[in-house]
């Protein structure tokens, strides 16, 4: 069980959060680089009276700079950290391929991290969505096609 205090800090600064609970692999986390944690904080901003600013963030940077972890941390984070009864949605703008990775990037991190896994278990991944029982929030993680859709 994560004590309130460390929930709050998690819920209050998301770099604090990925560099503690965002694992690439079994006891290894994510080390982010100056540019990514002042992206990742611009994106979860929040004014005065605790809303985001920004409701929605689009990345747009060249291949290899880290995208695909910053929208998995950025979905975990408002997952977990997001309040009760959320419901978050990411489109991977490359296709099937990418919301692929992102799903399986945030699936291996919250299997490779206890207190998230404790949070969810086996039964609440399906294809392209993650679910918290316990916060009743979910997380579709869709393909760029989906757009069209609506």
């Amino acid at each position: 069980m994560i004590p309130k205090n460390e929930i709050d800090r998690c819920r209050d600064d998301i770099v604090y959060f990925a560099e503690r609970y965002y694992y690439l692999k079994p006891g290894v986390t994510i080390k982010l680089y100056p540019y990514q944690k002042e992206i990742l904080r611009e994106c979860t901003a929040k004014d005065k009276k605790g809303s985001y600013i920004h409701k929605t963030s689009i990345l747009s940077m060249p291949r290899q700079n880290g995208k695909s972890e910053m929208s998995t941390i950025l979905g975990l984070h408002a997952l977990f950290h997001g309040g009760y009864g959320h419901e978050i949605l990411s489109v991977g703008i490359g296709g099937e391929q990418t919301a692929k990775v992102i799903f399986n990037k945030a699936r291996r991190a919250i299997e490779n991290c206890p207190a998230l896994y404790d949070s969810i278990g086996d039964k609440n991944f399906k294809l392209g969505t993650i679910t918290v029982p316990a916060l009743d929030s979910t997380w579709e993680i869709k393909p760029s096609l989906y757009l069209s859709s609506i």
